[in-house]
């Protein structure tokens, strides 16, 4: 677990950052007023943080906790059945998801190391995937990704592909190519965990496109209000 922190922190996180720096200049920047120096952290700003950066997070915060229960579950059901033609193995029943409850050492999982990991290296594919899609609202601040494409980025378009693969070829290798005896690979979880992981990523995406829509909205109009006001002060000032 604390690998797969270290990769998300020190790894993919940093490469799909710096990746968003190579979007195009936006030949209209000079064009547009400057927001007021924020000094101190009042409730309009911590409104506009949670609501047009958290939200984006929260979806994959949610989806994420639930998909990885229903995988464990599944994983405990596939124990006890193994269960059930294996007599050195003493277990009746999950309760939810911990194959062995009276177990004070995860719940029993400690007994079955090599599934639990495995499954958690299915839910590291999955939010990786879900941190790219995340990452697309940021390809363009000002445009939404249907009226400026992803192209126009060629490095973080090179970046985000490159992620990928290199982390379904790292799940691929570790499940096919170096399993561990008597794991229950992902490969055994219902077919339906996978369909929900990828429904998921089609949700938040459209729902980090519609809160990037609003992030939009709200930036023209402030826009709007900043010439306004500069226009009134030029007005007052001026000698004429």
């Amino acid at each position: 677990m604390m690998c797969q922190i270290l990769w998300l922190t020190c790894i993919i996180v940093p490469l799909l950052s710096v990746s968003l720096v190579g979007g195009p200049t936006d030949p209209e920047v000079m064009q547009k007023p400057t927001g007021k120096n924020q000094c101190s952290i009042t409730s309009e700003l911590s409104y506009y943080v949670m609501w047009f950066y958290g939200l984006k997070f929260l979806p994959v915060v949610i989806n994420m906790v639930l998909l990885f229960i229903w995988s464990l579950s599944q994983a405990c059901d596939l124990i006890i059945s193994t269960a059930n033609n294996n007599s050195t193995i003493n277990i009746q029943q999950c309760w939810y998801v911990y194959p062995d409850p009276k177990e004070t050492e995860w719940g029993g999982w400690s007994k079955f190391e090599p599934t639990i990991i495995s499954v958690q290296r299915l839910m590291l594919l999955f939010l990786v995937m879900h941190y790219v899609t995340i990452s697309l609202s940021f390809v363009h601040r000002d445009y939404l990704l249907w009226k400026r494409k992803i192209h126009l980025n060629k490095p973080y378009l090179f970046t985000s592909l490159f992620i990928i693969l290199v982390q379904w070829a790292y799940t691929i290798h570790y499940e096919y190519f170096d399993s561990i005896e008597n794991n229950i690979s992902i490969s055994k979880l219902s077919v339906l965990t996978f369909i929900i992981g990828f429904i998921s990523l089609f949700l938040v995406f459209i729902i980090n496109e519609v809160v990037h829509w609003q992030e939009i909205r709200l930036n023209v109009r402030y826009q709007k209000r900043a010439r306004l006001d500069f226009g009134t002060k030029l007005g007052m000032n001026s000698p004429f």
